[in-house]
C-alpha cells in the first residue's frame, strides 16, 4: 500500500509538470514560475546479473529544486556500481523541460561531479525520466576547454539503460541496509574463512516490506549464503542471521 500511494503521488506531480510546462510552451514562456510547480522527488533503481555472476547496481535519485532555486530546476545523485568494475558516482544539478524528441519523458539537462577511479570531474549530463522510468545518457564527452568534459554530440547522446521507478523511503532503506552488509560482512558471518581469505559480497536482495534480505559471499574459495532479517533505527542497522 506505501508503494502504491507514494507511487500515485509521483503521477499526480508529473502531470502538474507537463500542464504547467505545455502552458509555459504555449505562451513562450522559456521557464515555469515557481509558485505553480510542487516540489517532489523521483527515484530510480535497477539490480541485474553480471556475466561473472555478481550484481550491476544502478540507482538515480531527482529532486524537484524549483520552488528554492526558481524555475524548472532538479538536483539529485546517480550510482552506477557494476560488479567487480570502475564504478560511477556523484551529485548533478540543472533544469528540466518538457523533451521534444519524446513528451513522454522531462529532460534533465545538468552536470555533476562525477567520480571513477579516485577521480572526480565536472561532466554534462542528460537525463530522461517520468512516472514510470529513466534513462541516462551516457556517450562520448570531450573537453570544452577549460576541463568540464561535455557530451561530443549532444543531437544524438545515447541513452543508458532503463531504471524503472521505486518508492524513495525503500531506496534509502535499501542502499543504507546494503551499505552496512557490505562493509560488515565478516562481522556478521558466522563462517571461517578459508586459507586466510576475506568475505566479500557477491549479490545481496533485500526485501524492505518485510525487513529481510539474503546475502550470497565469498572469500576468493568458498562461497556462502545468509539469510537474515534486520532492524533500522536512527540510520543504525542492526543485522540478525535468520
Amino acid at each position: 500500500m506505501k508503494k502504491i500511494i507514494i507511487i500515485s503521488v509521483i503521477i499526480v506531480g508529473f502531470i502538474v509538470f507537463f500542464i504547467v510546462s505545455k502552458n509555459s510552451q504555449r505562451n513562450n514562456e522559456p521557464q515555469v514560475e515557481n509558485s505553480n510547480v510542487t516540489s517532489m522527488s523521483f527515484c530510480y533503481y535497477k539490480k541485474t546479473i553480471a556475466d561473472n555472476g555478481g550484481q550491476d547496481r544502478a540507482w538515480l535519485k531527482i529532486e524537484d529544486t524549483s520552488q528554492e532555486v526558481g524555475f524548472n530546476t532538479i538536483k539529485g545523485e546517480l550510482y552506477n556500481l557494476p560488479f567487480a568494475k570502475d564504478s560511477k558516482f556523484g551529485q548533478f544539478a540543472g533544469e528540466f523541460y518538457l523533451d521534444q524528441k519524446d513528451t513522454s519523458f522531462l529532460k534533465g539537462d545538468l552536470f555533476w561531479e562525477a567520480q571513477a577511479e579516485g577521480t572526480i570531474v565536472m561532466e554534462e549530463l542528460s537525463i530522461l525520466f517520468n512516472p514510470n522510468e529513466a534513462r541516462v545518457g551516457f556517450g562520448e564527452m570531450k573537453d570544452r576547454g577549460d576541463g568540464v568534459y561535455v557530451y561530443a554530440d549532444k543531437e544524438n547522446i545515447p541513452y543508458w539503460q532503463i531504471l524503472p521507478v521505486v518508492s524513495c523511503e525503500d531506496l534509502n532503506e535499501e542502499i543504507l541496509v546494503d551499505k552496512y552488509v557490505r562493509e560488515n560482512i565478516s562481522s556478521i558471518s558466522s563462517k571461517e574463512t578459508v586459507l586466510g581469505g576475506t568475505w566479500y559480497v557477491i549479490s545481496l536482495d533485500i526485501n524492505t516490506s518485510d525487513n529481510t534480505g539474503v546475502a550470497t559471499y565469498e572469500d576468493g574459495h568458498v562461497e556462502e549464503t545468509m539469510q537474515f532479517s534486520y532492524e533500522v533505527s536512527d540510520e543504525n542497522v542492526i543485522i540478525s542471521p535468520l
